[in-house]
């Protein structure tokens, strides 16, 4: 299309080879070849736009991964429980040795499985790049240069990963045949009360009034769940023995549980301080603390 105005036009064509559209002015019907820099800007502008669009689908499709994740621990999680809370009920004299050996074991099993995934993902990356494989079998052995990027990380150090995890386990699971399902999923979710109380003096972190009003939230829950089965008129819970005489649940054993949460939180700061300061491979982080978890187990 041309518009002429005082002896000057200007016409807006299409480069054939870019499919940009760009203008030049002519003079006395003598046209002007375009500008470089017009051209240029007109192409940074549009590729501009589609590295836009790019990282808004991608920004979109993090999101979604990032709900399905959650969801899909949250089922996991509830499985899980639902689990651990049947085996305990019929291994009520030996969850000790289910707890801190058997099932240690069985995770871990599952661990060095996620971690060649991966270690053969981290590969595929890097072939895609073009660029040299920087994974292999080194990083299942103790003190690989993988673990970090500043090299071998101390194993002592990682075998705190998962010794306050295993204390947690020894305190949860004794009290476990005799609280109510319902009743652990509460008083569990205490170890992200722990978690806050803890971090503000060991990590130095501060939190919003939204952050504490979920504390709150967590706490009344836990009191108004006993006191529901307070006023239920038989005690705090029942189970049944082995002799099959069914008993009432000790206030203890409520105590107990709580403690154990505390060790969670401590490990949570923990690896927390950990991962951030010294840029470690979580991957390899969890790899190593499992094995040391089936020794501590064994203790």
């Amino acid at each position: 299309s041309t518009k002429v105005k005082k002896g000057r036009s200007i016409e807006a064509m299409e480069d054939s080879a870019t499919g940009v559209t760009y203008t030049r002015r002519s003079f006395g019907g003598m046209p002007s070849p375009p500008r470089e820099g017009d051209m240029q800007e007109r192409l940074l502008s549009d590729h501009g736009g589609v590295v836009r669009q790019e990282v808004q689908e991608e920004k979109k499709a993090s999101k979604l991964l990032v709900a399905f994740v959650f969801l899909l621990f949250v089922v996991l999680r509830s499985m899980d429980r639902v689990f651990n809370k049947r085996v305990q009920d019929r291994m009520v004299n030996y969850q000790l040795m289910y707890m801190n050996v058997l099932w240690p074991i069985g995770v871990q099993v599952m661990t060095v499985f996620m971690c060649w995934v991966y270690v053969e993902q981290q590969n595929a990356k890097a072939k895609a790049l073009g660029k040299e494989k920087l994974y292999d079998y080194t990083f299942f052995l103790p003190g690989s240069a993988l673990a970090s990027k500043n090299g071998s990380y101390p194993q002592w150090r990682l075998g705190l990963f998962s010794f306050w995890d295993e204390v947690n386990a020894v305190f949860t699971s004794l009290p476990g045949p005799y609280i109510s399902l319902t009743m652990q999923s509460i008083l569990t979710n205490l170890n992200v009360v722990w978690t806050v109380v803890i971090s503000i003096f060991y990590l130095g972190a501060r939190y919003g009034q939204a952050h504490y009003a979920g504390c709150l939230l967590i706490v009344l829950s836990g009191l108004v769940a006993v006191t529901v089965e307070l006023q239920s008129g038989s005690g705090l819970n029942t189970y049944v023995s082995a002799t099959g005489t069914t008993l009432t649940t000790s206030s203890l054993w409520y105590i107990v549980f709580v403690l154990g949460t505390i060790p969670a939180g401590i490990s949570n700061c923990y690896k927390e301080k950990v991962l951030k300061t010294q840029d470690l491979d979580i991957m390899y982080a969890v790899l190593w603390s499992g094995y040391w978890q089936i020794l501590w187990g064994f203790l």
